[in-house]
Order: C-alpha cells, then structure tokens, then sequence
C-alpha cells in the first residue's frame, strides 16, 4: 500500500489492484483472509501461516 494526501494504492505481487482518490490520515492495519478453492475437504476450521509480509514507506516530503 502506497498513500500521501491525495491518494491511496493498494498493490498484490508487484501489481496494482486499486487505486483511491483519497488517503487516511491514521495508520492503517493490514488484514489477510484466507480462502479454501474447490471442493470443501478436512478439518474445520481451517488455518495457514503467514510467512512473509512486505512494507514500503514511500514518504513524499
């Protein structure tokens, strides 16, 4: 996530996913949701382990 005054850009894997015409003036909290593709299987509910997360400040002063 990129964001100075004027706008905020949301980006996944090097690609631009949203772009906002407006930014917050608060901090923002990162939040991952977790999917299951196809058929349900195995237990519930189900877990994973967020290896890596990466962050840029990219202060425009």
């Amino acid at each position: 996530m990129i964001r100075d005054n004027n706008e905020t850009i949301v980006g996944c894997e090097g690609r631009v996913v949203r772009r906002l015409t407006q930014a917050s003036t608060y901090p923002l909290l990162l939040m991952i949701d977790l999917f299951e593709i196809g058929p349900a299987s195995g237990r519930y509910p189900k877990a994973a382990t967020i290896h890596h997360v990466q962050a840029w400040n990219f202060s425009r002063t």
